[in-house]
């Protein structure tokens, strides 16, 4: 059963709707810990995510899980979070949040949108399913 406590968005440039991915709570678990083992740990530089196609993954922290940002965006090897003043921070994806979102995306049967968006190859920065 999916775990409504982290709400996590493909945002990819389809011509429909952004699909929600509903993750086992295992997945959800094992996500939040990257994602606080991540943030705070290795500043990056921004990157700025296509205006089609693949643009990453959106995770909302709706459950309010301990260490799990409000809101994370997750792209090409960094996460970006707003910090207590609202300005973003752009953090190394040192524990591979973003791979383990792609391949959940997969799992959930995402994984043609994905090559189409794509064309089949990672964007530079992003790790490869």
């Amino acid at each position: 059963m999916a775990d409504p406590s982290l709400t996590i968005v493909l945002s990819i440039f389809s011509g429909n709707p952004d699909p929600v991915l509903a993750l086992p709570q295992d997945a959800v678990d094992d996500l939040a810990g990257r994602l606080a083992g991540s943030v705070g740990q290795q500043a990056a530089a921004y990157v700025e995510p296509p205006g089609l196609g693949y643009r990453g993954f959106t995770v909302t922290n709706t459950g309010e899980v301990a260490g799990v940002p409000a809101v994370s965006s997750v792209y090409a090897g960094t996460i970006t979070v707003a910090d207590v003043a609202g300005e973003a921070q752009t953090w190394a994806d040192t524990r591979q949040v973003e791979q383990l979102l792609l391949e959940q995306a997969r799992a959930l049967g995402f994984g043609q949108i994905l090559d189409e968006a794509t064309g089949g190859e990672p964007p530079s920065g992003r790790p490869t399913v």
